[in-house]
């Protein structure tokens, strides 16, 4: 099975935990959470080719449950969040 998600990628951590790939864009929380071709597929937002062939790939592929259990289960969201404001923060400290 997979998910397929679009505004609220957290979904994909929630899929992960029960072993579910997932198809995900590459803007927002995807690359945090999915690791593109381990765990499900990224995709550019809004291209509909890229999200059908991810889709094609996920269907025919057998994946490796018990990983994206282990994986799903290692996602941590204060680390995740600490990271994205060290992010903004460096870049709110770079000149323009």
């Amino acid at each position: 099975m997979i998910d397929i998600l679009t505004q609220d990628d957290a979904s994909a951590l929630r899929g992960g935990k029960f072993g579910q790939g997932a198809a995900t864009s590459i803007d927002q929380l995807g690359p945090e959470i999915v690791h593109d071709g381990q765990d499900g597929f990224l995709v550019p937002r809004g291209d509909a080719a890229a999200l059908a062939g991810a889709l094609r790939n996920a269907l025919d592929r057998p994946w490796d449950r018990p990983a994206i259990v282990r994986r799903a289960r290692r996602f941590d969201w204060a680390e995740s969040v600490e990271q994205a404001l060290d992010e903004l923060n460096a870049a709110l400290k770079r000149p323009a």
